[in-house]
């Protein structure tokens, strides 16, 4: 097959150049990189890069953190290199300088000099997009680079850099098949991005002791939410103050005041950006950045994007979309639609909730569906043509046995689903629509609305 003339052909292939989707381990993308990169990444221990590095990982929270970063070092006129995963509708989503994907030519160019360079060394399509993004930022002169970990943390491929800090935003249920049954055990793999003699900041409350154990066999520095930082958000009933909102950081003594709402949604938005706040400060402090000012901050926190996360899409019918695919995120969601619920009570309407939902096979359903299905009305299940991906048939028996009298639809398309909820519409019901789960599920409602675009 030759796969140097299109993006699709190249990704086709490296779907099945590995025997298995996901493999973890350093070992094969090390070797690799080394070939590709030996000027920067002369061993795991010694390293020169030419680029501050910020790695980021966690159950939820890690697209967020890294949007406000992005938009913060963007404002402050720094060339940010962001590798986050997985996308939502192209690929080239994952590589950005400063918001804008990488083409689909440097990437064919890029996937090619990888698989030279490979050998009889067998790579993961997560693999070979970690060598092609971090080839396209050491070609492109960026300052900062933020690498978002794709699974755990601690044999991750991202996890062959070196550090300059690192962050774990929460540690929660997901991916136990690989990660351990524990929070305990979730935790360390996640707290192996901590490098040694290193920072590492955690943005929440309750951290595992696994976490901890880690930072002291590092030697490192653990910043910690709420104790090391914290918040005042804003007054959600008196407008003339709810843009505002301030943070605390008596680890430096300093308190940012004026700052303004985030334009993401969900309640742990102002605690994901004092996070990355936090991060910039700190390496503020180590001279490895500038000091930013309110003004950088603020405008940062106006153009931050995260497309599919608790974001409304449409009016009418009001759709919201979310990647939701975890208890964790499930609740969050969940809190957001109740207060919609509340909130459309109160002009005297009661507000019909209809969730799309469609999953992969290894997520926790009963607890997902716990977590949401007091705010449901109407269940939709999407049919995804992906090996991984939980069967309808299997999705319905699960609600089914829990939900005795809500009605359980499955639909092969999005447009067959919009049909339904605009009938509903017509017979006069305030209807809204939550389309959650799998990335897939909610790319489907995305190309819905924004076909052409």
């Amino acid at each position: 097959m030759n796969a140097t003339n299109s993006l699709p052909n190249w990704l086709h292939r490296l779907e099945s150049l590995h025997p298995q989707e996901i493999d973890l381990g350093l070992e094969r993308v090390w070797q690799v990189a080394h070939q590709l990169l030996p000027q920067i990444l002369l061993s795991p221990e010694r390293q020169n890069l030419p680029f501050t590095v910020i790695t980021i990982a966690g159950t939820n929270g890690k697209g967020s953190v890294i949007a406000f970063l992005e938009a913060i070092l963007h404002a402050a006129g720094l060339r940010c290199g962001s590798y986050t995963s997985p996308h939502l509708r192209r690929f080239n989503e994952r590589v950005r300088i400063n918001g804008q994907m990488i083409d689909d030519t440097t990437l064919c160019e890029l996937f090619s000099m990888i698989d030279k360079a490979r050998g009889k060394i067998s790579l993961t399509y997560f693999e070979f997009a970690t060598l092609a993004a971090l080839l396209y930022f050491t070609r492109e002169d960026c300052d900062i680079v933020l690498m978002e970990v794709g699974l755990g943390g601690r044999l991750d491929a991202v996890n062959i850099l070196n550090n300059d800090i690192s962050i774990i935003t929460t540690v929660d249920w997901d991916h136990q098949q690989w990660l351990g049954d524990s929070l305990e055990q979730i935790g360390a793999e996640k707290a192996g991005i901590i490098k040694p003699r290193s920072i590492c900041v955690y943005g929440d409350a309750d951290i595992p002791q696994s976490v901890l154990d880690t930072a002291i066999a590092q030697e490192a520095k653990l910043i910690h939410w709420q104790q090391d930082y914290s918040i005042v958000p804003p007054d959600p009933v008196n407008d003339a103050i709810s843009s505002n909102w301030s943070l605390s950081m008596p680890l430096f003594g300093k308190i940012l005041t004026n700052l303004q709402k985030t334009v993401l949604n969900g309640e742990k938005q102002y605690q994901n950006a004092a996070t990355a706040i936090m991060v910039l400060t700190t390496l503020a402090q180590q001279h490895k950045l500038p000091d930013l000012s309110t003004a950088i901050i603020n405008q940062g926190l106006r153009n931050a994007c995260l497309p599919g996360r608790l974001q409304v899409i449409n009016e009418h019918p009001r759709v919201i979309v979310d990647v939701a695919h975890n208890p964790q995120a499930t609740r969050i969601l969940a809190r957001y639609v109740q207060q919609l619920k509340q909130s459309n009570k109160k002009t005297g309407k009661n507000l019909r909730v209809h969730a799309v939902f469609g999953v992969m096979q290894d997520k926790d359903i009963t607890a997902i569906i716990n977590a949401i299905q007091a705010q449901i009305d109407v269940w939709h299940l999407l049919c995804l043509n992906v090996p991984r991906a939980r069967s309808c048939v299997d999705l319905r028996q699960q609600l089914s046995a829990r939900l005795q009298s809500v009605s359980i639809q499955c639909y092969n398309s999005f447009s067959q689903i919009m049909s339904a909820v605009q009938y509903a519409e017509n017979q006069n019901q305030q209807t809204c629509l939550v389309v959650f789960g799998s990335f897939y599920t909610v790319a489907q409602a995305w190309d819905y609305f924004h076909a052409g675009t």
